[in-house]
């Protein structure tokens, strides 16, 4: 996860010149899907100039520098490509604007920016406004899908943002129950099923050492996307104690009906299993049989019970239950 503050200012470098080419000045974004798509550097010297280099072209954006892979990466501004020249042209900016919900609700000012390494805007951290009394840290608002309504003065969210602020992001501690999928969505569901709720064992960090969970904090889904996205899901399984069960998860979603089926026979359910009529494929404690995994392949309700059996939280695995391959 990158953050726009810590960007901002770094010097920029090529790799096959080794040559520093200036410090970045600001983000280009793109309102309409809502993502960081270049970088606007200020080259060094007396008579400094404006240069533009595509997010798709830096090579990384490291603790200390940004780095390049070649100087021809960097364009002027009159002479950037589109559509980027026009996202750089437009100078959409985002850092001290207020965040505003469309029912009027002042939610705070825009200090800080989160992005992905594709450059998806994940979402924002905000100083002041309604959240200036919780004491401590600076609150996190998820971006939620869609283009940007940005004016002048403020960015409009909808009314929902409010309830998916989290107190404090810094401390990684808070109302993280009140994210949803629609705000931050976990593509690694087996990691998912069995780590969200969980105590952490160790803290784990990012490359950078940025905590992504302390010791005996339990699991949320901010903390798992934070893990995907960058690349630390394997570490937070382990952290959670459930890499094994993820690891299972995944094998059995991709086999083949029968071997999943001989997987589950006479292993016991961890927890009620439900078929789509109001009634029960297996309870909690019972030894699962061959009819009880045909009937939830009946029944829809396949990856429920392989849930079940390895010990997932079934409120989360009832969101995304389906079947796997019947043959």
């Amino acid at each position: 996860m990158k953050r726009a503050s810590r960007v901002i200012g770094k010097p920029v470098f090529s790799l096959s010149e080794g040559e520093r080419l200036g410090t970045v000045d600001e983000l280009v974004l793109n309102p309409l899907t809502n993502a960081v798509v270049g970088l606007v550097v200020l080259t060094p010297g007396f008579l400094r100039k404006r240069e533009v280099v595509a997010l798709a072209d830096v090579h990384s954006l490291g603790a200390d520098a940004v780095m390049l892979g070649s100087k021809s990466s960097l364009h002027r501004a009159e002479e950037v490509p589109e559509p980027l020249r026009s996202q750089a042209e437009q100078r959409v900016a985002l850092l001290g604007k207020r965040l505003v919900t469309e029912g009027g609700r002042v939610l705070g000012e825009i200090v800080d920016i989160l992005f992905d390494s594709s450059g998806r805007i994940v979402g924002y951290q905000l100083s002041s406004g309604l959240w200036r009394d919780l004491g401590t840290g600076r609150p996190f608002v998820p971006a939620l899908p869609g283009p940007m309504h940005l004016g002048r003065d403020a960015l409009i969210v909808p009314d929902r943002a409010a309830d998916l602020v989290v107190p404090d992001l810094d401390g990684l501690t808070g109302a993280y129950r009140m994210l949803t999928r629609e705000a931050l969505a976990i593509e690694d569901e087996g990691v998912g099923y069995f780590a969200r709720g969980r105590p952490a064992h160790f803290t784990v960090t990012d490359r950078e050492g940025e905590v992504i969970v302390h010791q005996g904090e339990v699991i949320t889904s901010l903390h798992l996307s934070l893990a995907r996205e960058t690349g630390r899901l394997p570490l937070l399984a382990e952290a959670a104690g459930v890499a094994e069960e993820a690891r299972t998860w995944e094998r059995l979603r991709a086999a083949p009906y029968h071997e999943v089926a001989d997987y589950l026979e006479g292993k016991r359910a961890q927890s009620d299993v439900p078929d789509s009529r109001g009634g029960m494929v297996v309870r909690e404690g019972a030894t699962v049989t061959r009819a009880d995994i045909e009937y939830a392949r009946q029944q829809g309700r396949l990856r429920l019970l392989m849930a079940s059996v390895l010990g997932a939280h079934m409120e989360q695995a009832e969101e995304r239950a389906g079947t796997v391959p019947s043959s």
